[in-house]
């Protein structure tokens, strides 16, 4: 099958704007512009995907999420306020979606999974926010409750060639982070402490780890040869 280049599919967008534009001009002056602009974006992320499937290639389904979230943004946009203010988390939706189907086409790379959980949360976040759903200390705990399930998701994922142990203690840092605002919402008198309190969790954890770990075994050390011996040091 013959490789589509970069040139065609920058006609097939410089072709949508320019028949958004002209319909723009010759529909009655009634029709939302932002309906056809939408429609335009969403059909440029449409053909991402069409590109995707002919030719494998991961950033295609990354750049056609990124369109839909685009053109859901300019949708809701032109909505009443409620959808003005949930075309942000939209897109940040479709974005997470984009690095998440990423990490689907290979299971155990961290980073699109890490960057895909992260917006996520923080699109859920921004939604409950903008729909006064919660408020104040809620929403940072919620937000690294969520932070701590994506690293408890990369932990569980680890390899012996994606080593991910250190997942597990992001995890419990964000988990105690996300009880501590919960906490000294209810009892204000623990807020000077929560910092200290913090630092001495993370401190002992990192202790118990050095001393539960199981010592490697030491190579036995050979003499130097006589030409080892003789060898002068060197940068």
């Amino acid at each position: 099958m013959r490789e589509r280049k970069p040139g065609l599919w920058l006609g097939v967008a410089l072709t949508a704007v320019g028949l958004v534009t002209l319909i723009k001009e010759a529909v009655p002056w009634w029709m939302e512009a932002s309906f056809l602009w939408g429609t335009a974006v969403a059909v440029i992320g449409i053909a991402f995907f069409i590109s995707y499937t002919q030719q494998r290639r991961r950033g295609y389904l990354l750049l056609g999420w990124t369109a839909l979230g685009i053109a859901a943004a300019i949708f809701l946009n032109s909505l009443h306020r409620t959808g003005e203010e949930l075309a942000g988390p939209a897109f940040l939706l479709f974005l997470s979606f984009g690095f998440l189907s990423l990490h689907s086409r290979k299971p155990h790379g961290w980073w699109p999974a890490l960057l895909g959980g992260g917006l996520f949360v923080a699109a859920i976040l921004s939604a409950t926010t903008s729909l006064r759903l919660l408020e104040g200390v809620a929403t940072g705990a919620l937000f690294f409750f969520g932070l701590a399930l994506v690293f408890l998701y990369l932990y569980l994922i680890r390899t012996p060639e994606n080593r991910l142990h250190w997942a597990k203690y992001a995890a419990v840092i964000c988990l105690l982070i996300s009880g501590l605002i919960l906490t000294t919402d209810q009892l204000p008198a623990l807020r000077d402490y929560f910092w200290p309190i913090l630092l001495l969790g993370t401190g002992l954890l990192l202790i118990l780890r050095d001393l539960l770990r199981k010592p490697t075994p030491t190579r036995q050390e050979t003499p130097p040869s006589e030409t080892e011996a003789t060898r002068p040091d060197t940068w």
